[in-house]
């Protein structure tokens, strides 16, 4: 009876919040301050004041990788406290007790999804893993960042909004409550696939003019909103050279992830793309370049992984964990060109009067 109730309760609560949200969008700005107090007020009556207030978490993996996890959604964050509180954008951190910064990391990975997505169990995750297994653990951090609320909307631009506006400072915040105030930090590598690759321009922002780190962006399938403004996505304001890639395929997505960034070294993926074209190869395609091979998970029926324009080799190698002469010469790549189109290597037609191919 007792847990009847309890459903029942909860079930008239979403309901009258659920009806207190519509009435909130046809208030004016004065009606909606009010109407935004009226469900604070309401929710902390009927004990979900946690949900507006519940901290970003720092956990760390069996494998040593550490999660930020951010519990924050779109309706109360973005839509009830809305980004100007400073709860939503300076939010408490709360962190396992067992995690060691080691006082010789000076550089740091971190690996974030985007719309209807989420980082534990999931790719964010194995990616980081890759990382960690190419890198001396006592000189890089490797971390995911999983924001799974705030990208479960029904639309994607709320997606965006959400992860520029919210994820991305609750990332930065997250990152640097780890580093004690004397450790100096060098180098950090974002990379976020469609929607969330606002969250890491914001967050690599915020970490730059905070410690003066050099920035890598690894921008996969970028999400831009139609009349969005391009040349803020990946744009970077440092002292130090920042290196910022877009890697994209055509897919069915069209425009909005297919665009050639302003602020990017822009690389086209779609003739290594599968027969029918996704929005999620290239996270799938630049995991591969780190492993060598592409997960079972990703179900790609072409197993062979092509990084090859010219002289110049893609996706992992293009980053200071694959090494420093790689990473110099990734400075040194135009940004704000028309993709470069990575393409695999034509067959040599056999010779029929030369007898050594007959066989091959």
């Amino acid at each position: 009876m007792l847990e009847k109730n309890s459903i029942n309760k909860k079930m008239i609560i979403a309901a009258a919040l659920f009806f207190m949200s519509v009435t909130l969008s046809a208030y004016a700005e004065y009606s909606e301050n009010k109407a935004r107090k009226a469900i604070i007020k309401f929710m902390k009556k009927n004990d979900l004041g946690y949900k507006l207030k519940d901290p970003v978490r720092i956990t760390q993996d069996p494998s040593g990788v550490l999660r930020i996890t951010d519990p924050g959604s779109f309706f109360y964050q973005y839509i009830i406290l809305t980004p100007k509180n400073k709860d939503v954008t300076d939010p408490n951190v709360t962190r396992q007790l067992k995690i060691r910064i080691p006082k010789t990391c000076d550089k740091a990975v971190i690996v974030t999804h985007g719309w209807i997505d989420k980082g534990a169990g999931d790719w964010p995750a194995d990616m980081a893993n890759a990382f960690a297994g190419k890198t001396k653990p006592h000189e890089w951090m490797t971390l995911y960042f999983d924001w799974k609320n705030g990208a479960a909307v029904a639309n994607p631009i709320d997606a965006v909004k959400y992860s520029s506006d919210v994820a991305g400072p609750r990332l930065a915040k997250a990152f640097l409550s780890l580093l004690p105030e004397s450790q100096k930090l060098n180098h950090v590598h974002l990379v976020a696939h469609s929607a969330g690759t606002w969250a890491i321009t914001t967050a690599a922002q915020i970490i730059s003019d905070k410690t003066g780190a050099q920035i890598h962006l690894t921008l996969l399938d970028a999400y831009l909103p139609s009349k969005w403004d391009k040349k803020k996505l990946g744009r970077i304001k440092a002292d130090k050279p920042a290196y910022v890639e877009h890697y994209y395929s055509k897919d069915i997505t069209l425009d909005v992830t297919q665009t050639d960034l302003p602020a990017a070294h822009n690389v086209d993926l779609t003739k290594v793309d599968q027969l029918i074209k996704t929005h999620e190869y290239p996270y799938k395609w630049y995991g591969a370049t780190i492993t060598g091979k592409f997960r079972k998970k990703d179900r790609v029926m072409d197993k062979k992984i092509v990084t090859k324009y010219k002289d110049t080799e893609y996706g992992y190698k293009r980053s200071l964990q694959s090494s420093p002469e790689n990473f110099k010469k990734s400075l040194k790549l135009k940004k704000a060109n028309k993709a470069i189109v990575i393409q695999k290597p034509k067959k040599k037609k056999a010779n029929i009067l030369d007898i050594s191919t007959w066989f091959k």
